[in-house]
């Protein structure tokens, strides 16, 4: 079922809409795959998945994350180990990437540089099984991926920004 099911997939591509939603996904892969293989897909947020898979992603996921927030708090003088989530394994890789997107010209192009690095890394949980979970996992990750990345929007971003200067102008005014 699980390879029927990944053989009729569209393709994704990161930047593009994706062709259909992720809860619609979601729903899919509940309705026709069993409950375990449908939570190593869909792990209970929260709580620490229980595939192999799904565990590596969230340490890489994790590391990516701890990544930016020592990039951030660096450039705003603060200490950023407290703020630090374990994980484990270390992946030289993705220390490497997010220095990369530091060096984009802008924040939406860091934030797309750093959306990249995680397709990226969906390759390695996908190439675990191809025809497999894993591949179900890292679709159902590129799907969540595409589909936020397809909802930005430049002209509501600069306009929320107005909208906080604004504020922070009347309150410190």
């Amino acid at each position: 079922m699980v390879a029927y099911l990944i053989a009729s997939l569209p393709t994704l591509r990161l930047g593009a809409p994706p062709p259909l939603a992720p809860d619609v996904f979601a729903g899919e892969v509940r309705r026709v795959l069993s409950a375990p293989d449908a939570a190593a897909v869909y792990p209970d947020p929260g709580s620490r998945a229980t595939a192999s898979f799904a565990r590596s992603w969230e340490a890489w996921d994790t590391q990516l994350r701890n990544a930016v927030t020592r990039r951030r708090a660096a450039a705003h003088g603060v200490e950023a180990t407290a703020h630090a989530r374990p994980h484990e394994g270390y992946r030289m890789d993705i220390e490497a990437g997010v220095e990369a997107a530091w060096e984009a010209p802008d924040p939406g192009e860091r934030e797309a540089a750093l959306d990249a690095l995680r397709w990226r890394l969906l390759d390695d949980v996908e190439r675990l099984d191809p025809w497999g979970l894993p591949a179900l996992f890292a679709y159902a990750r590129r799907l969540e991926l595409a589909a936020r990345r397809a909802a930005l929007d430049a002209d509501e971003g600069r306009a929320r920004v107005a909208r906080f200067l604004s504020r922070s102008e009347a309150t410190h005014g």
